[in-house]
């Protein structure tokens, strides 16, 4: 299951990346450089959803404990110790993604129970 969604992630990442190189040869604006979310022991977990037609995301702070609906859907966006960041496109999510550090110990993806719960 881990190496499906890093093969997913990873995915992801490379198709992001191309329209990024894409949009830099065009002349477009690049994205901004943001620092990187801070460490977290168990991880990150991302969750995704459909709202309205679209896809949705949230990347929030591995914990022990269960997460809310309303929590993950509709909570305050943060990456001050604790974190939760939204994005509504692959492009924002990559970008969150891209803050993760590298020595965390990952990112769990969580779409199918949080659909079954909407």
């Amino acid at each position: 299951m881990k190496t499906f969604l890093w093969l997913v992630l990873i995915s992801v990442t490379a198709t992001v990346g191309a329209s990024a190189a894409s949009a830099a040869q065009s002349g477009l604006p690049t994205a901004i450089t943001l620092p990187p979310l801070p460490h977290s022991t168990k991880g990150y977990e991302l969750y995704s959803w459909r709202s309205d037609g679209r896809w949705q995301f949230a990347l929030m702070t591995a914990t022990n404990r269960l997460k809310s609906v309303a929590e993950i859907t509709t909570g305050v966006n943060t990456a001050d110790g604790w974190v939760r960041l939204s994005a509504d496109s692959l492009e924002g999510l990559n970008q969150h993604l891209r803050r993760v550090p590298p020595t965390d110990e990952g990112v769990f993806w969580i779409g199918e129970k949080l659909a079954n719960a909407h």
